[in-house]
């Protein structure tokens, strides 16, 4: 990625409990981009918070543990308010290939698409999800690839890259309800 792309790019990434992963995946994420890494401890009670700071990413600390989606929308929040253009999502435990940000990215940059969502069963991933989960994760991808026209094979990845449109749209209070303000 080029150097005014990294300053336009924020890498969001919530985190509970991700102590002795967190800072493996920053460091994955370090070898392909020099973007802004932003990780929100939501409410985490391990060393999360000093290992994301540790390996060089910017803390935002929840004070208590407010779910997936509130520390996903504090990061949209952040970004917003930072005045990022682009941000790429991702899980702190480290599922997704930080390889693929930038292909991830590019049809975002190229303003075919406001956001891309990346999937860990293409390209040789080995993610295995749980035998419950895998039925819900083939159930929706079944549904979204018959409303998309578009064969849809992860689609509740925590893996996206998206544009200020869709950050906007995430960090906006229509996004669930949530009331989360930054001052």
């Amino acid at each position: 990625m080029n150097h005014k792309l990294n300053d336009d790019l924020a890498v969001i990434i919530p985190a509970y409990n991700e102590a002795g992963r967190v800072a493996s995946t920053i460091a994955g994420i370090r070898k392909f981009t020099d973007a802004d890494i932003i990780v929100i401890s939501d409410g985490s009670t391990d060393d999360t918070i000093v290992e994301a700071r540790q390996a060089g990413a910017l803390v935002i600390e929840l004070p208590f543990n407010l779910g997936y989606g509130a520390a996903l929308q504090t990061g949209f929040k952040y970004a917003l308010k930072m005045g990022y253009r682009f941000a790429v999502q991702m899980d702190a435990d480290g599922q997704h290939d930080p390889s693929a940000i930038q292909s991830l990215i590019e049809p975002v940059l190229k303003d075919e698409v406001d956001i891309t969502i990346g999937s860990r069963f293409l390209r040789g991933g080995n993610y295995k999800a749980p035998f419950i989960r895998g039925i819900g994760m083939s159930f929706f991808a079944f549904i979204a690839s018959i409303f998309t026209g578009k064969r849809v094979t992860d689609p509740t990845s925590g893996f996206q890259a998206l544009n200020g449109k869709v950050i906007k749209f995430y960090a906006s209070d229509a996004q669930k309800g949530r009331q989360i303000h930054w001052e």
